[in-house]
This record gives structure tokens, sequence and C-alpha cells, in this order.
């Protein structure tokens, strides 16, 4: 492995310190370069379809977060949310000003060469051949794999646009170049996790728990509808958790089989893209191993290691999608134990067993 460059560790050092500054004052610094976002009424938000509202956050006409009254888990994601807009802003800079049909590929030059200095990876296993489309799903830890996942994309399937879900904290403070992403093949979608939903009825007891949920159905729809749109020709990200989760199974009862796996992404995407007679596509696991001592954000100028796990055919997927285990006890979807355990396998062959589930586990 090479040795980490001196000035990389000043940067990170910074990066930490801005991370641990008062919240309040990082955000109310960034603000005045473009995080800032007005509100509107929560009456005039319901009133709105999905694809208003994403038009509008992409405008950067109002901010969702803001106006359910969440202004402090809108700036969770101010410092890397502003570190992520000018970087791409300045990938847009280098790769000039005319966007003809080789401008994204150069945005993809200058993201390759930039990820592998400021969010360097070392890749294991073979990753399939992009014959049709690619599902990528992986394990999320942190923040930084989205990095080290994109700079795989564009080192292996630099033909391929990208489609990957966004934390809608993290969609808003990117808002600024979600169309210039679009344009250089890159599709960002907004999402409300799991634990952003929970974070904003913490924030604000008093939100509108039908105009959220509301929303959140909104988002899945429109998610599914790109994986199901792009699943021929693209890559596409996939965290099954949903959610940043230290550990691939949320228990050890369910990394042997005998918990319900929730939420069933992976069966679920495979159920709504099978419905196509004509989908064609692989699901590859990843497996991510994060630096020793790592954190929930970026982790930038720190190399996580990737482990491919082989890929699973659409046919199989769709099959095992059907499949149930656990008997009487549970109804889980064997598609989604299966996939999950080879990220756990993968992890293994990284000794990153602490990954598998909360207290490590053992070999079968």
């Amino acid at each position: 492995m090479r040795r980490q460059i001196p000035i990389a560790g000043r940067h990170e050092l910074l990066y930490n310190t801005a991370m641990k500054t008062s919240l309040d004052g990082v955000f109310n610094a960034l603000s005045k370069g473009g995080l800032q976002m007005r509100k509107i009424s929560v009456s005039e938000l319901g009133t709105k379809d999905c694809t208003t509202i994403i038009e509008d956050i992409n405008n950067c006409r109002y901010s969702i977060l803001e106006s359910i009254g969440c202004h402090r888990l809108r700036m969770e994601m101010a410092v890397p949310g502003f570190l992520s807009k000018w970087i791409g802003k300045f990938l847009f800079w280098k790769a000039g000003k005319s966007h003809n049909q080789f401008w994204d590929y150069r945005v993809k030059q200058e993201l390759e060469k930039l990820f592998a200095w400021a969010a360097p990876s070392t890749i294991y296993g073979k990753p399939p051949k992009n014959l049709h489309g690619i599902i990528i799903g992986f394990n999320h830890p942190s923040l930084g794999e989205i990095l080290r996942l994109i700079d795989f994309t564009v080192k292996f399937y630099p033909d391929s646009p990208m489609v990957f879900p966004v934390n809608l904290p993290w969609y808003e403070a990117l808002c600024p170049i979600v169309e210039e992403l679009k344009s250089a093949g890159v599709y960002l979608t907004p999402i409300i996790t799991p634990t952003t939903l929970r974070k904003i009825f913490r924030v604000n007891p008093d939100a509108d728990d039908k105009l959220i949920n509301s929303i959140r159905g909104m988002f899945e729809a429109e998610y599914i509808n790109l994986c199901r749109e792009f699943s021929d020709h693209a890559v596409i990200l996939v965290a099954p958790s949903a959610t940043r989760q230290r550990t691939v199974f949320q228990s050890e009862a369910a990394a042997n089989g005998e918990a319900k796996i929730n939420p069933p992404t992976m069966s679920m995407i495979a159920s709504m893209i099978g419905r196509r007679k004509d989908a064609d596509c692989r699901f590859v696991p990843v497996s991510i191993k994060p630096p020793k001592g790592f954190g929930r954000g970026l982790n930038l100028f720190r190399r996580y290691e990737l482990q491919v796990n082989g890929s699973i055919t659409m046919e199989d997927a769709r099959a095992m999608s059907r499949e149930r285990y656990g008997g009487t006890e549970f109804r889980g979807h064997r598609f989604d134990f299966v996939f999950l355990k080879r990220l756990a396998n993968g992890l293994r062959k990284l000794k990153a067993e602490e990954l598998i589930y909360p207290k490590g586990l053992k070999e079968a």
C-alpha cells in the first residue's frame, strides 16, 4: 500500500476539525456560499407532486427540511455537501465549458484523477463486464464508500451512466450541481432513509407525519422507476441497509438466517425490475472495508478496500426474491439473505469480520 502523503493528513485534520466545530457556526458560515434555502408552508408543499418537488430542489427554490421545521437536520450535511459541491464545480471547470459528446468523458477522467488522491481505494476481485445493466449492492458503514464506488464505476464502466439514491439532507446540499452531474451521466435521486425519518420526528415532534410519509413514498417510487428505466444499460448503486449502518446484518440471528432482514431492499428491486419481461442485468455484491478508526463521514485521503464477490443474474435474483425462508417464525426473502451473505463472505476475505454483525460472525 502507498504511504499517505503528509499534506493529505493535514487536509484530513482540517476536515475533521471542521466537522467537530459547532454545527450552527459551520452552517452559518457556509450558508453564505449558497447552502441556505428558503422554506415554504407545509400546506403549499402538500400540493406538489414528486416531479415538481425534485425540480424545485434542483433549482434551489426551497428546502423540504427547512419547510418541515428541521433546520438542524439540514445542517448535518453542510460540510460534506459544501465540499462535494465545490469538488464538482472544480471538475466541471477542468473538463471545460463545452457540453459536447466528449464532455462527460472528460469529467470522468478528471474525477478519476481526483479520487486517486483524495479518495483512494484498493479493489480485489474481477467486476463483470457490462453487457447489460449492473446493480452494485454494498455495505454502508460510512459516507466514504460512495466516493470510492463512484471511482470504481468510472474505472470499470466508463461508458455507463450511474444512478444512485442520495439521502435528502445531502441531496439538498448538492442541489446546485445536480443538473450538471446529470449531463455528465451521474443521476442522483433523493430518498428519505429510515434513520432520517426518525431524526425528522426527533428534531420536530410536531412534523406532519402524513405529509412526510407521502413525500417519502413519492421519492421511493421515483427511485424504483429510475432503476427500472436504467436497469438495462446503467450502473445502479444500492445500499441494502437503505441507510448508514456499521454492519452488514443488524444481528447475529439475521446473519444466521434466524431473523428477518429489514428492509428487503434487494428483493424489492429485483421484483420491480423483474416485472419487465426483457429485464437483463446483473447484481454485483461489493464488500466495503473502511480504514482503521474510520468515521461516519467521507474519510478523505484514507484508503478503503473493496472486494467484488461475483455476480447474480436477473433470472436467479427474480427467482430468489420470490422464495421465502424462516418457516413459521418469520417470512424473509431469500435473495436478501443470499446477497448479504455474499457481502459477509467478502468481508471475511478482507479480514473485517467485525463489520458482518455487531459482535462479529464466526466462520461457518
